[in-house]
């Protein structure tokens, strides 16, 4: 039997906005947060193994048929993640019990949001953090940070259209 032959879209004849590429990335970090203004326990310190994913948009390929090197894509995101959120404490700047906490660690364990650390504003936060990176590069656009806190659990923030 012979080998099956299937036709191909030739990738260097990519014209414009016809298809979409997206790349997607995923990182962990573990740290801890502590949400303000919240009952029950969820107010006290507590943990996660933060699954971080975020997805790139582009309507060209380069010239050897990919949007970018993976390996950059990672590490764009994944040196600002670990500098900022790893093995940190996050809090809300605003909230004065949090302020309380953070004069008995170090400097360097707390990483202050200007809002609540929740899923969603985490999201938002790296989101913020990561466009002025992506608005550099040419033909590629960040579409979507999710971050996971459990398995089963997750908050996605993209910019609206």
């Amino acid at each position: 039997m012979g080998l099956i032959k299937y036709p191909t879209i030739p990738f260097l004849k990519d014209r414009g906005r016809k298809h979409e590429y997206l790349l997607t990335s995923e990182i962990k970090f573990g740290a801890a947060h502590r949400l303000s203004d919240c009952e029950g326990k969820y107010s006290r310190i507590h943990g996660h193994t933060y699954r971080v994913v975020i997805t790139v948009k582009s309507f060209k390929l380069n010239n050897w048929g990919a949007v970018m090197d993976f390996d950059k894509l990672k590490k764009i995101f994944k040196d600002h993640i670990k500098k900022k959120y790893d093995h940190k404490l996050i809090l809300w700047v605003s909230d004065n019990e949090n302020r309380i906490l953070s004069r008995a660690m170090g400097k360097n364990w707390v990483t202050w949001m200007n809002s609540n650390p929740t899923a969603e504003n985490i999201a938002r936060d790296i989101w913020s953090d990561l466009i002025p990176a992506f608005n550099m590069l040419r033909n590629i656009n960040l579409i979507k940070v999710t971050v996971y806190e459990t398995a089963t659990n997750a908050a996605t923030y993209q910019e609206g259209k």
